[in-house]
């Protein structure tokens, strides 16, 4: 039975990738050479007990960002989002949308896992439970731009029965994006954004697909902005 979900697991795999081809998705997360070998140096095979050592990966990885980061940014740029189709709630999404963007989002993050030498990883409908449960307690809490909610995270992980911090102090799960879609984002003659707390949000499958590239390829290249690869540590 094992083998056979494998194997099944494959063929849907095989089967996504031919069909954000077909859709003119993104696919990829492209990385130079020295990047990639840079941060696969600094995530798997630095001593994680030398701080200089680790100091010193760093500082090489986030000197190869900026030219990987634009060869990246040149391939996300060959693909401009349909605005014109179907537009969802983005906090109402249904199931069956929640498991294919949460797909699409491990077909990328094993893009880069792949190129790094790592196995694949599969989406489970747990996963998508436990990020919906974090979500409808977050926006209990917060307006959206909060950051990361403890007390939401680590209620949600007692429920579903996973390890949680009983003081709140602890993030254990939760790499959060964020970014802005055009088609969503008004702003007045001056520049300043109309959006309130509360308003609605609407965006395509494609805006959405779109979107989820953005963040895997920020959670990648992130270290100029933050000096570190935390999120994309985790991720991977």
């Amino acid at each position: 039975v094992a083998k056979s979900d494998v194997d099944s697991a494959k063929t849907k795999a095989d089967e996504t990738a031919q069909v954000l081809k077909d859709a003119n998705r993104p696919t990829h997360i492209v990385m130079s050479d020295e990047f990639k070998q840079n941060l696969k140096y600094l995530l798997f095979e630095a001593p994680s007990n030398d701080l200089s050592a680790l100091s010193k990966a760093v500082d090489k990885t986030i000197e190869s960002e900026a030219e990987s980061r634009k060869l990246n940014q040149a391939y996300l740029a060959t693909f401009t989002p349909d605005t014109t189709g179907v537009k969802y709630d983005v906090e109402n999404l249904p199931l069956e949308l929640q498991t294919e963007l949460s797909q699409y989002m491990a077909y990328l993050v094993n893009d880069v896992r792949a190129q790094l030498g790592q196995p694949k990883l599969v989406v489970n409908t747990d996963a998508i439970k436990f990020a919906s449960l974090v979500a409808e307690k977050y926006s209990k809490n917060h307006d959206p731009y909060s950051g990361h909610d403890m007390k939401a995270i680590n209620e949600a992980a007692k429920e579903m029965g996973y390890w949680y911090s009983k003081k709140n102090t602890m993030n254990a799960y939760e790499n959060l994006a964020g970014g802005l879609v055009n088609s969503a984002y008004k702003v007045d003659d001056y520049g300043n954004s109309l959006y309130k707390v509360g308003d609605k949000v609407e965006l395509t499958k494609s805006e959405l697909y779109n979107l989820i590239a953005d963040n895997v390829a920020g959670f990648v290249y992130e270290g100029e902005a933050n000096g570190s690869y935390g999120h994309v540590g985790s991720l991977v």
